[in-house]
């Protein structure tokens, strides 16, 4: 009778969880106050056939400067692999010029995982300092046909990348910029 009693509690209690779980899907339900701190995958990304993609203004912070903004921090707390990534043009309004800065070391999308692309808008002209450096998932730069000038160690170690579709299009390469890059070496 106790086995029985321990049983029904057991199931009741499975079916109780799974119900106040929502969905059931544990790594998109996050508590809502916590959104500051992390990305929320059902809202910024899509699942087509593309696999996931993130397309949001969400997780980039940026400052002010000459002709715009710059981006600062992509805000990938949980470490989520996407397929894509999708810069913004446009940020508090203001057209984005840049990623990181190019006199001053910022490391700004750092945290990119798996095997990414990542889409750089037409309206940014620069990618500064160490702004991709250890972004050891990024695979693929598109986009970004008017970038022309790539900061010091901007690419260092990201050791996975082998190609930047805009390349062609840049004057200025600072020394260093692909230090670490053993498959973009060895595509060229």
């Amino acid at each position: 009778m106790k086995r029985t009693i321990g049983l029904v509690l057991f199931i009741i209690m499975i079916f109780s969880f799974s119900a106040c779980n929502g969905t059931g899907n544990s790594k998109n339900s996050m508590d809502s106050s916590n959104s500051e701190v992390s990305l929320k995958e059902s809202d910024n990304t899509s699942t087509a056939n593309e696999g996931k993609i993130y397309d949001s203004t969400e997780a980039f912070t940026c400052k002010e400067v000459e002709g715009g903004v710059t981006i600062t921090q992509f805000k990938n707390y949980d470490y989520i692999e996407y397929d894509k990534i999708i810069i913004p043009s446009e940020l508090e309004g203001k057209k984005v010029v840049g990623i990181g800065d190019l006199n001053q070391s910022s490391r700004v999308l750092g945290a990119v995982f798996g095997n990414c692309e990542v889409v750089i808008p037409d309206t940014v002209n620069y990618i500064g300092e160490e702004a991709f450096s250890g972004a050891k998932g990024l695979a693929k730069l598109s986009g970004g046909e008017n970038c022309k000038t790539i900061g010091k160690h901007a690419f260092m170690n990201c050791e996975n990348l082998v190609e930047i579709t805009f390349i062609s299009n840049v004057t200025t390469i600072a020394d260093g910029a692909f230090t670490g890059c053993t498959k973009w070496k060895e595509s060229r």
